[in-house]
């Protein structure tokens, strides 16, 4: 619906907001906004990259996981998936935008992957025998967020199964069990297109 106002004044008037003098901003509802949609908001980052950890032990014995984010965590590196396969485990981490930023981001990973030759565990100390792989740039995540999501039944299937059809590989998805929040991580030059497909 298109609206003629030419104060502020009409245009509250219209979508009915009400609020005191000494409110700061407009509030238009204090309730949850409902949506016949899916979900609510699709956010993507077409900056991001992965570090993928080999050691065998891994298989055999727990802790791994949380001896390796307490060294992302020393150099204030943030990630935004975990993703574990027997002997090895991978870390999203969303880049800044700005280039600069980003190399700058870069260089706390260096020194955050020279630490990675050795891993205590539980007070074990163990070899990694590989180097870790470091894929700079390559993928973008995308997230689809809302509460509608919880009761989408087969809407990880039907997502997947859209991007599968256009052809785009999904190399992670991460579905928690809030069940708000699809988050995948596809190949950066797929993410424009991706997009589209949501809408």
């Amino acid at each position: 619906k298109v609206v003629d106002v030419h104060t502020a004044k009409e245009f509250a008037d219209q979508l009915n907001i009400h609020k005191s003098e000494s409110d700061i901003g407009t509030n238009v509802t204090r309730s949850e906004v409902v949506t016949h949609h899916a979900f609510k908001t699709i956010v993507s980052n077409p900056h991001i990259d992965t570090i993928t950890i080999n050691i065998p032990e891994m298989a055999d014995e727990d802790g791994f996981a949380a001896a390796i984010t307490q060294i992302f965590a020393k150099y204030g590196v943030s990630m935004d998936g975990i993703f574990t396969e027997g002997t090895g485990i991978s870390f999203s981490i969303p880049m800044p935008q700005d280039e600069s930023d980003r190399e700058v981001y870069r260089t706390k990973l260096r020194d955050l992957l020279a630490e990675f030759k050795e891993i205590e565990v539980k007070g074990e100390r163990y070899t990694v025998s590989e180097t870790p792989r470091w894929d700079k740039g390559r993928f973008a995540s995308i997230s689809v967020i809302g509460k509608e999501l919880h009761d989408q039944v087969g809407i990880l299937a039907n997502i997947s199964g859209v991007f599968s059809a256009f052809g785009i590989n999904i190399a992670s998805v991460v579905h928690g069990t809030m069940q708000t929040r699809i988050n995948y991580l596809i190949d950066q030059q797929d993410r424009p297109r991706a997009v589209q497909l949501l809408h």
